[in-house]
């Protein structure tokens, strides 16, 4: 077996990539619904209330992961929520199916848990007023959101820590469907009302 050995492989000048044993290689990512993870955005946020990505969803991969990792930076508790973007537009139609259940641990006190369901709404609640100026993270599981004439189904999990008076952790895992069978591109992921976030975020392709 032959070995090459090189520090730099740059592609030609018509900037199409370079093709590695059927993998094309461009602008930093593997392209062309290579198996596996792909990251395909990655950023940082400060004091925002939330996050929009445009034309992120296209025919390249079927599903995807979206995560974020950060914290609230004001006192006020909030939900954290999502919405699917199509054109640059944020759709609210009430079609936002989801179940989710929490398990909530108090300092000094035993566990119990919390239900958060709802029919028909206008968005997805990741989970409900728990953010507050605390540390949490968050992973969602989008599958279909690009593809016409089929319902987007997704999963999520939040995990955040709530100081209210006493120091609690929750942790958040549902999952839901969004009926609407149109084709949508990108999402927003948000604090609702006076709730401000700073963090880190990935999405990710995946076949």
């Amino acid at each position: 077996m032959s070995t090459l050995q090189v520090n730099t492989i740059n592609e030609n000048s018509s900037g199409s990539g370079v093709t590695i044993d059927g993998a094309l290689i461009k602008d930093g990512k593997v392209a062309n619904g290579a198996a596996g993870l792909t990251l395909i955005t990655s950023g940082s946020v400060t004091g925002v209330t939330g996050i929009t990505l445009d034309s992120v969803f296209t025919s390249t991969f079927p599903n995807y992961l979206f995560q974020f990792n950060g914290e609230g930076t004001t006192n006020n508790i909030e939900q954290l929520r999502l919405r699917f973007r199509a054109s640059s537009s944020t759709n609210t139609d009430s079609d936002h199916n989801f179940a989710a259940a929490g398990i909530i641990k108090e300092s000094g006190a035993s566990s119990s848990q919390s239900f958060e369901t709802d029919i028909n709404a206008s968005y997805i609640q990741l989970i409900g007023n728990w953010i507050d100026d605390e540390y949490f993270g968050c992973e969602i599981s989008i599958r279909g959101p690009q593809i016409s004439g089929q319902a987007i189904s997704f999963n999520y999990n939040v995990t955040t820590l709530y100081d209210q008076g006493t120091h609690t952790i929750i942790s958040n895992t549902g999952g839901g469907i969004k009926e609407d069978t149109a084709s949508f591109d990108g999402l927003y992921f948000y604090l609702d009302d006076d709730q401000l976030m700073t963090g880190n975020y990935r999405l990710y392709g995946l076949n």
